[in-house]
């Protein structure tokens, strides 16, 4: 092996040191791991250099101020791409190993600085990891589309044909670069991020690959060959790891190729340069083009003149080689003087008259303003019209893309919401992790969706309403219940102007925190808590309902551009679920007193609820009583006598007095839309007193009004609670199958709950993984901050388990067993997520040690 010469050697050690200091400040510690950043260094020289080289830099932040949702949005709001410009934009591939190529040697850097050129789609990816960045592209509204991006970033309009001005020279220690493919275009580009890095700054710089056209690669030699003679140091090349979307105009020019379809193709490779001195390429000036750029809808379609002189008689010539090329520069005499986004070019004598009929079409006008408009300016009627014509048939102006995008923007919707709203609606403040929204949905809307696409919403439709459903398919279950409220809070909603979709995702999400079994099973869960420690406040669903919205709804939080967990609600909406079943002021387990006590006291405000909670909190009583009611008389656990002892069914236009031959279940079923009719009538037409009677026009007056606006009148609410006294509680909640249901409930979550705080191991594995990525957060924080760091489990709880008889396990016979808090509240949450049926199933293999197939 040839020994190095001093002097290379140290240079070696002095990279190898970058490399190390590199992945330490990228978070990285262990050896094996240091290694894999270190470009094949020996594994002696990096474990020497890892015992001295401690850098005291924390890892960069993941998460500017772009979400993964707002990034997602990027690409439809981009404009039409411009053939003219070179204008592909990165596949997601493409754009997934740039970053990796930064991230890789971000960290070489203390401060680093990151300089973009053609690069803007990039951009936002960069600053969403919170590096500091400037963005230079030769397309406002590419740029308009982009911002903003993180505090500490910049956009630039900016053409590469210009020098860079002055006070951006040696600023920058990255340059991320993808030019037009032609030689004077890549040698400009590097020369611009030439003359914007500091001294050893590295140029990452997209390049055709070889097979792309003809004498490429002498281009490539060339390229290369001079960058070395100027003293600048070419580090790696690449091949085919950036990938492109297929543009528009691609598509036009190739579409007469049988078996092409939009799936990206192209990819270029990727020059990595460091600079060594401040030599610039040898190389012609870049031609600027000065443009003009018309349209209606930018997104679906662009046209551009630029001035040029052609032979006087041409008035509009169609160039259809032009066209069938996705190369600009394939046809010297085919350039066009117009064009578009769908690869359609025209040469033109008067770029100006032209221009004229496109300043109108852009505006909306039809054909006949642009003749009017040619005439006014001295064309003659018959050229004004020729011109029109041979536009209309070259580009399709008024055939195809004339409409007015009937896509109302944010503004609008935004409008058209405010419009329908009265001054009692409630208005989103702040999510709790800053977030950018998209452009077609509201806060509320926003909601709405993500509990509808949440796993604890469809966990509802197999948890238990009243009765199980073993009893008879047709019982309700949770969901079915949250529809149903739904409907009934948004018909309230929209009597008073309230914000429906606010109202529409807080009744989805009301019952989100049940466990299996309905109020069993969070009666059983409770009074284990409880007993377990009794500074822990137990278990109530709806309090476990902002649980799960705020820490262990996955999807989000798992994604490595998102850092936050659940999934990012407004405060709004958290407060429809954990007040919908709100008491005020009844002793010491009044609401108040809970949420006093609760993690999510600072989220949810003191006092009654908005009114689009309060329309929540009365369409669930609705619902409930409706639903209890007639699940208990289709298995017969409600007769005629029983209706018939409570006040509110002698009501008109009720009639359960005869049955005439009819079973009471038809009957009830005939007669449920009176039943909704009065219930319903009797709440709009009481709030609307209420809210005569307060004074004040404001959602704020609502909550110190000392009582419910939205509710029953007090006649009604007293038949109510006949009904809840005389047939809920006092029938169903007493019948054997609701009691040896209730039995079975307590037993089976009780003991899964226990069995999983001392075995967790036994927890699936995928809700292992990401609670105990909760482990540092405020959400156990406050579970350690109540009892400790350990729980003790009493020996008899754990009686029903052979803990001494298990291999591998050290627990003595008759003591009582203390575990790590995490482990307690990991279990209640595995626990409380359960649907019934997969309760049951472990409950099974637990105790009898079979699985279901």
């Amino acid at each position: 092996m040839t020994v190095p010469a001093d002097g290379q050697a140290a240079k070696h050690e002095k990279a190898v040191r970058e490399r190390v200091q590199a992945a330490q400040r990228a978070g990285y510690s262990e050896l094996n791991d240091v290694l894999r950043q270190c470009e094949g260094a020996d594994p002696v020289l990096v474990a020497g250099l890892l015992k001295t080289a401690t850098v005291p830099i924390a890892p960069r932040p993941i998460g500017g101020t772009r979400t993964s949702e707002s990034l997602s949005a990027l690409s439809p709001r981009l404009p039409a791409p411009d053939p003219s410009r070179s204008q592909w934009w990165f596949s997601s591939s493409g754009i997934s190993s740039l970053l990796d190529a930064v991230e890789g040697r971000i960290g070489l850097f203390e401060e680093p600085r990151i300089f973009c050129l053609g690069t803007p789609t990039l951009a936002p990816y960069l600053a969403n990891k919170a590096y500091r960045l400037d963005v230079f592209d030769v397309d406002r509204q590419v740029l308009d589309v982009i911002e903003p991006l993180n505090s500490g970033s910049g956009v630039h309009h900016y053409d590469a044909s210009e020098s860079l001005p002055d006070g951006l020279l040696s600023s920058f220690q990255i340059a991320v670069l993808d030019p037009p493919w032609y030689p004077t275009a890549v040698y400009t580009f590097i020369n611009r991020a030439i003359a914007a890095l500091t001294l050893d700054g590295e140029i990452l710089c997209t390049v055709p690959g070889r097979l792309t056209r003809p004498g490429i690669e002498r281009f490539r030699t060339a390229l290369i060959k001079d960058l070395v003679q100027n003293g600048h140091e070419i580090l790696s090349t690449q091949r085919d790891v950036v990938q492109y979307q297929i543009p528009r105009f691609e598509l036009v020019a190739l579409e007469h190729l049988k078996g092409f379809t939009n799936i990206p193709w192209r990819s270029g490779d990727l020059l990595h340069i460091r600079k060594g001195s401040d030599n610039t390429l040898p190389t012609e000036p870049l031609e600027k083009m000065t443009l003009e750029v018309f349209s209606r809808n930018p997104t679906e379609f662009r046209i551009f003149t630029r001035d040029t002189e052609r032979a006087v008689g041409i008035a509009v010539k169609e160039l259809p080689l032009y066209s069938a090329n996705i190369s600009t520069r394939a046809y010297p005499d085919q350039e066009a003087d117009v064009w578009s986004t769908e690869k359609v070019g025209v040469q033109t004598n008067s770029v100006k008259q032209i221009s004229t009929v496109l300043k109108v079409w852009s505006c909306g006008l039809g054909m006949e303003e642009a003749k009017e408009r040619l005439t006014e300016g001295g064309c003659s009627a018959d050229l004004a019209a020729d011109t029109v014509t041979r536009l209309e048939r070259a580009f399709n102006l008024w055939s195809r893309f004339a409409a007015q995008p009937p896509l109302r923007l944010s503004d609008e919707l935004k409008r058209a919401r405010e419009a329908s709203l009265s001054c009692y609606a409630t208005q989103a403040t702040q999510r709790e992790h800053g977030e950018q929204s998209d452009t077609f949905r509201g806060d509320f809307q926003h909601d709405r969706d993500r509990i509808l696409w949440s796993a604890g919403l469809r966990r509802l439709s197999n948890k238990t309403q009243l009765f199980p459903v073993e009893h008879d398919d047709d019982l309700r279950q949770r969901l079915t219940h949250s529809i149903e409220v739904s409907q009934l809070a948004s018909t309230i909603g929209t009597s008073f102007g309230l914000d429906g979709d606010l109202i529409e995702a807080g009744a989805l999400a009301h019952d989100i925190g049940h466990t299996p079994f309905g109020h069993a099973g969070e009666y059983a869960l409770d009074k284990l808590i409880s007993t377990i420690g009794s500074q822990l406040n137990g278990f109530n669903h709806y309090e476990h309902g902002i649980d799960v919205l705020r820490y262990l709804e996955g999807p989000y939080y798992v994604s490595p551009t998102v850092q936050f967990t659940g999934l990012n609600l407004t405060p709004e909406l958290c407060e429809c679920v954990f007040k919908h079943t709100y008491c005020h002021n009844k002793g010491n387990l009044s609401s108040e007193t809970l949420l006093a006590r609760s993690k999510h006291g600072k989220l949810v405000q003191r006092g009654y609820s908005h009114l689009e909670g309060q329309a929540v909190r009365i369409a669930d009583k609705i619902a409930y009583l409706i639903s209890d009611l007639e699940d208990g008389i289709r298995l017969g656990a409600v007769s005629q006598s029983d209706l018939l002892k409570c006040r509110f069914f002698h009501r008109p236009p009720l009639d359960f007095h005869s049955t005439a031959g009819a079973r009471l279940f038809d009957r009830f079923l005939e007669q449920r839309r009176w039943v909704l009719k009065i219930l319903m009538e009797d709440v709009l037409q009481a709030s609307n007193k209420r809210l005569v009677r307060l004074s004040g026009g404001s959602p704020n007056n609502v909550r110190n009004a000392g009582e419910y606006i939205i509710n029953h009148s007090d006649e009604m609410a007293q038949e109510v609670d006949q009904i809840w006294r005389e047939l809920q509680a006092g029938r169903l909640h007493k019948d054997s199958r609701v009691i040896s249901a209730n039995l079975h409930a307590a037993r089976v979550v009780s003991e899964l709950a226990i069995s999983y705080s001392l075995l967790p191991q036994l927890i699936d594995e995928r809700f292992r993984g990401e609670h105990e990525r909760l482990w540092n957060t405020a959400y156990i924080e406050f579970y350690r901050n109540q009892v400790g760091r350990t729980v003790t489990l009493r020996k008899e709880m754990i009686s029903f388990l052979p803990m001494h008889l298990m291999i591998g396990t050290e627990y003595q016979p008759g003591s009582d067993a203390g575990i790590p808090t995490e482990q307690l509240i990991m279990a209640k949450d595995y626990v409380a997520a359960l649907s019934d049926t997969r309760a049951r199933q472990l409950h099974r293999e637990l105790t009898e040690g079979r699985r279901q197939s």
